[in-house]
């Protein structure tokens, strides 16, 4: 990781896609306006994330940390509200895209993973004052991979503020991209607020198509490389956007 930081730290010396900060006209909800090296990711999402009337998602599933199994539900509004029902005791944690709560440390970790660190996450990040650099396309995977050696990659590397963590949060990370198909297959980064960090990987998969618009229907988090849950959705429902003032 440390290597990743130096090498995106010299890119931005090159290249970088910035966002010329928020325009502060209503929520801008939907993904009209990314960055046009940004542009084949929205597409590859459907409809959902360019036309109005399907801003809300709804995934329900089944979660599986090592023996154990839980009915969960993720509610995930563009731009990048959230309403986690299911994963931990107590209420649903709830984003609602601007107010920080006070979390405890897993709660965070689990907000950040359903905002930052999607595929929605990185397009929002671009129009709020990420740096974002195209590392390249058609990448092969890396040797430690279990991807098919035929999966090829588009990797760009952003720099953004995570806005739903406790504290103010600046994260370095790397977003996969399948080429074929335009779809996230994973993030990865240093969680470096531990000691000692922590590498984490969320890997997206079984993308389905619902509606005109693709879904994944597996998301699984992994820490140095040992994997601490997986959901796996079972339903999915879009429907139009809801009051941001449900997910405080």
């Amino acid at each position: 990781m440390a290597l990743l930081r130096c090498l995106f730290v010299l890119s931005l010396l090159s290249t970088v896609v910035r966002a010329q900060g928020p325009i502060l006209v209503g929520r801008r909800e939907l993904f009209t306006d990314v960055p046009s090296l940004l542009e084949p990711h929205a597409a590859a999402l459907g409809e959902r994330v360019v036309k109005p009337g399907r801003e809300r998602t709804i995934l329900e599933g089944r979660l599986t940390r090592g023996q154990n199994e839980q009915t969960v539900r993720i509610t995930a509004q563009l731009p990048n509200l959230v309403d986690l029902d299911g994963f931990m005791p107590g209420p649903p944690l709830r984003f609602d895209g601007s107010t920080r709560g006070r979390n405890s440390k897993a709660n965070d970790e689990l907000l950040e993973m359903f905002t930052a660190d999607t595929a929605e996450g990185l397009l929002q990040a671009s129009r709020t004052g990420a740096a974002i650099q195209l590392l390249g396309r058609r990448f092969p995977a890396d040797a430690n991979s279990d991807a098919p050696p035929d999966v090829l990659y588009d990797i760009y590397d952003s720099s953004a503020d995570v806005p739903s963590n406790s504290d103010p949060l600046l994260r370095l990370k790397r977003y996969a991209f399948d080429s074929t198909t335009g779809l996230l297959a994973y993030t990865r980064y240093e969680d470096s607020t531990v000691t000692p960090p922590v590498d984490v990987e969320i890997r997206f998969g079984e993308w389905t198509v619902f509606q005109d618009s693709f879904y994944p229907r597996r998301i699984e988090r992994r820490e140095n490389g040992i994997v601490v849950f997986t959901f796996v959705a079972e339903a999915i429902q879009a429907g139009p956007k809801a009051n941001p003032a449900d997910f405080r």
